[in-house]
């Protein structure tokens, strides 16, 4: 797998397909554009390139609900021109090309678990991928916890099934305090 971006900047569609072009030409590799919603829903949605199959697209909705996240729909959709109506799915060599809606960023629940859990959904995601490419699956060996308003070590140790000293010994940190 290539990761192409690590961090969240603008790109306009030619650059965006141009990057991703770059990698490879072979129609078997997978692309996954994530995605957040504005509008008056809520919930996730895989949409995946009618040149494509929906075993890897259901798989990842599968995992997604499974771990918290209502799933509306796994669809493909036509254009006008009876190619993938999403720009990134028409224009983008892959056969497993999808778009990954993972909620609304108008709707509250749907916030609260992107800000809380999007390690989880990603998680989801990869584990979805790895069964669908029959290579083995693991859980990351590294846990990345975003800690939250009222949250404390207490609370944070409870939901991880650890200690507190275990926390601050792999965090060195040197008090109970998350100010």
């Amino acid at each position: 797998s290539v990761l192409v971006r690590d961090e969240d900047i603008t790109l306009n569609p030619s650059d965006r397909i141009s990057l991703i072009s770059n990698l490879s030409n072979n129609p078997n590799n997978i692309l996954i554009s994530n995605h957040i919603n504005s509008g008056n829903d809520n919930g996730g949605e895989v949409i995946y390139s009618i040149r494509g199959v929906n075993t890897l697209p259901k798989l990842i909705a599968s995992n997604l609900s499974n771990v918290g996240l209502p799933i509306r729909n796994v669809y493909t959709r036509v254009g006008r021109t009876n190619k993938d109506y999403y720009f990134i799915l028409r224009q983008t060599p892959f056969n497993n090309a999808m778009i990954i809606e993972y909620g609304f960023a108008t709707d509250e629940k749907d916030t609260k678990r992107l800000l809380e859990d999007w390690n989880i959904l990603a998680e989801a995601v990869v584990k979805a991928i790895a069964n669908y490419l029959e290579v083995p699956y693991s859980l990351p060996k590294t846990i990345i916890y975003n800690v939250l308003p009222n949250d404390s070590l207490y609370k944070i140790a409870k939901k991880f099934n650890t200690t507190i000293d275990k926390i601050k010994n792999l965090n060195s940190l040197f008090s109970d305090s998350l100010q």
